[in-house]
């Protein structure tokens, strides 16, 4: 009987684990702009439509400060490409490498094939997806405020 009640009980256990956790996981931006701060302050600013997302990884090599010995792990981070649909300032690419956050870090942002997001852009062909980096879904933006960066963008 016990261990039927504790079998039953581990995925509870989890499920509470993840929750107390999640805090840790959280993503560390300081203090975040409003759209308008963030349309002002960035180059590139465009919508585009992700047309590929896939899971990739790396390996990065580290020294343990406290025994100074050689590590390394394995990190892994979205990836994948998007096309320009509308150019709201700035000469974007047509075609925009993205890249994302580690899926379970608290600064991941989905990224859905077919989706038309609105990316802030330091470099003109490179589009982070990250809680940091600020990408929106489009229809997540007021109308008003894309027709506002649109008027901008054709008075330049």
């Amino acid at each position: 009987i016990v261990r039927r009640i504790m079998r039953n009980l581990a995925p509870v256990f989890f499920i509470l684990l993840a929750l107390v956790s999640a805090p840790a996981l959280a993503c560390s931006c300081g203090e975040m702009p409003s759209l308008e701060g963030w349309y002002s302050t960035h180059n590139t600013v465009a919508i585009v439509k992700v047309v590929e997302v896939k899971l990739d990884s790396r390996v990065s090599y580290f020294t343990d400060a406290s025994t100074g010995k050689d590590g390394e792990r394995t990190e892994y981070f979205t990836r994948g490409y998007a096309v320009l649909v509308e150019s709201l300032k700035g000469t974007p690419r047509k075609k925009i490498r993205i890249t994302g956050s580690t899926p379970s870090s608290g600064c991941y942002v989905p990224h859905l094939v077919g989706v038309e997001y609105v990316v802030f852009m330091s470099e003109p062909g490179n589009a982070s997806f990250n809680y940091c980096a600020f990408p929106r879904s489009v229809d997540k933006i007021p109308n008003s405020l894309i027709d506002q960066w649109r008027r901008n963008a054709s008075n330049k």
